[in-house]
């Protein structure tokens, strides 16, 4: 798929940015030094200070045939192993209001957004909505022909006549949804609340409009959302966080990687202009606080992004004098493997492991033929990977105080897409050790109210959960380095202070075909337990 393809997903350009979001981080240092004693973190730290952490999925409303995507599980699935959220991603002004010269609310298409809600509602998830400003009578023309679309096509700003058709669309979709007994949905259950306003905006692929014209757009947007329900929250654009923190580093280094990536980019007028454009965007909303109330924060590379990422974004914030909740809109279960790095050239593989990596995971790789003799060892290491990531960005994001994650993806996308392989059902709609394991951190960890890390050395990332009153400790090594199939896995000794003469330590599924977590009871000595701990993550609690 052309330059284009690629120039869309490894992003120099992605946004600019680490953007608008997230929460108070407590720093965690690189993990070539000893991780240091942080202070503790109660969970959530910004508003609403008494809402649960959201444990969500996406995309609900992708039921299949998306570049060949196999179809999806039914909601139940994904409820059954603790999620609670949904994203349901491109709602087009187009599809709802089909032609012009309707009046408004009356002769929309909702019957297949309808079934979607009913779906999910019945399965018990709360939903998100991404609106997007996509018409063929009502909105202006794209620019740029050349640019491979997200789902579909960009948005552009709607014709300079059609503003308030748009801002009807928007009245109307909250209306239908908000369950207060006036043109709602026949058997809505529950209002939905969270609408999304474009998604990625800063990206041409996305929107083909002006930074000014989307401030224009969001304004509109809230205004209308608030009309037909004041309790609904408006999300600003997804926002891209790239690797630019992918080791660890706190906020402090923004500006000097800024400008060194800027200068990296000064041959090549096209990246270095889509730079500057994600970076103008930043700038604008950050100031436009009145028009949104949560950020979402797309979570797209390592883990280890969120802590500076976070931290440079709240400080931001505050710059411009305000805070917002955060939530991590748009997070991959998997690494990107086959999205080149923007700025590290060496991560999350060195780059004289990019050529075996492509012929794992890339376009005819052995991923993607199940019956190439390698591809039972090479899944293996895939789904174990994935498990691994999938609960190191939940345990993470609540220690860094997100609001909530969507997990991405319900069922796979092929390898074009630069997002292969990160469905958490496989082809017959089986969960995956990732939804296995994200079920499994769910029930270990919903309902926290307070988070510590804790310091245990050099490479070992550690945080105490206390959980209806009683400590559940989460764990892990890593040395900055992934590993290919095969490679010796690095591990650790730590000892942990420990209260109570025994300790169950589960550790997370990682297997295909793995339905129960491997747990042992281990003795503790002298008020301190001995782990070996590994890349893959394990739960420990107290014996009862």
């Amino acid at each position: 798929m052309s330059k284009h393809h690629r120039g869309i997903w490894s992003c120099p350009f992605l946004l600019a940015l680490a953007l608008l979001a997230c929460g108070q981080t407590p720093t965690i240092a690189p993990t070539r030094s000893p991780t240091p004693t942080l202070p503790p973190t109660s969970a959530p730290t910004l508003p609403p200070s008494s809402a649960p952490f959201a444990f969500g999925v996406e995309y609900g409303n992708l039921d299949g045939g998306i570049l060949g995507t196999p179809r999806r599980a039914p909601a139940s699935t994904y409820a059954a192993f603790g999620a609670t959220w949904v994203k349901f991603t491109d709602i087009a002004w187009g599809q709802i209001v089909p032609r012009p010269g309707l009046r408004a609310c009356s002769g929309y298409s909702w019957a297949r957004l309808d079934n979607w809600v009913k779906e999910w509602q019945a399965a018990g998830f709360e939903i998100q909505m991404v609106l997007r400003s996509k018409s063929d009578w009502a909105t202006q023309p794209a620019y740029r022909t050349d640019l491979l679309g997200g789902f579909g096509g960009a948005s552009t700003p709607p014709k300079p006549d059609q503003w308030d058709a748009y801002g009807d669309f928007v009245r109307c979709m909250v209306e239908r949804y908000d369950a207060d007994g006036a043109a709602d949905m026949p058997g809505l259950r529950r209002p939905i609340l969270d609408y999304e306003i474009e998604s990625e905006a800063a990206v041409e692929i996305f929107w083909q409009g002006t930074a000014e014209e989307y401030l224009r757009l969001l304004k509109l947007a809230y205004g209308q959302v608030k009309a037909a329900n004041p309790a609904a929250r408006v999300i600003a654009t997804g926002l891209g966080i790239p690797d630019l923190f992918d080791d660890a580093a706190g906020a402090e280094v923004w500006d000097a990687r800024v400008a060194e990536w800027r200068g990296r980019l000064a041959g090549n007028p096209d990246a270095l202009a889509a730079f500057e454009r994600g970076l103008a965007f930043l700038e604008l909303l950050e100031q436009l606080q009145e028009a949104f109330d949560l950020v979402d924060a797309h979570w797209l590379t390592d883990y280890k992004a969120i802590f500076g990422g976070t931290a440079w974004i709240r400080g931001e914030m505050a710059r411009h004098g305000y805070q917002k909740p955060v939530w991590a809109g748009d997070a991959t279960s998997a690494l990107n493997l086959m999205v080149a790095p923007a700025f590290f050239p060496d991560r999350p593989f060195k780059a004289a492991e990019l050529l075996r990596l492509r012929g794992l995971v890339g376009v005819g790789g052995i991923l993607n033929n199940p019956k190439d003799p390698a591809y039972a060892a090479t899944e293996r290491w895939f789904r174990g990977e994935q498990a691994s990531l999938t609960v190191k960005k939940l345990v993470t994001g609540m220690a860094v105080g997100l609001a909530g994650i969507n997990l991405c993806c319900l069922q796979d996308w092929p390898a074009v897409s630069g997002f292969p392989y990160q469905g958490l059902t496989d082809e017959n709609q089986q969960p995956r050790p990732a939804l296995r394991s994200f079920g499994l951190t769910a029930r270990k960890l919903a309902g926290y109210t307070e988070v510590v890390p804790l310091a245990l050395g050099k490479n070992i990332y550690a945080y105490q959960f206390t959980v209806h009153g009683k400590p559940v400790i989460v764990l892990w090594y890593d040395d900055g380095q992934h590993y290919l199939p095969e490679a010796r896995q690095p591990s650790a000794q730590v000892e942990l202070p420990f209260a109570g003469s025994q300790a169950r330590v589960t550790r997370i599924i990682t297997e295909p075909g793995q339905t129960e977590p491997w747990v042992e009871t281990l003795t503790v000595a002298g008020g301190r337990l001995r782990l070996t701990v590994e890349r893959i993550p394990m739960f420990v609690e107290k014996q009862e």
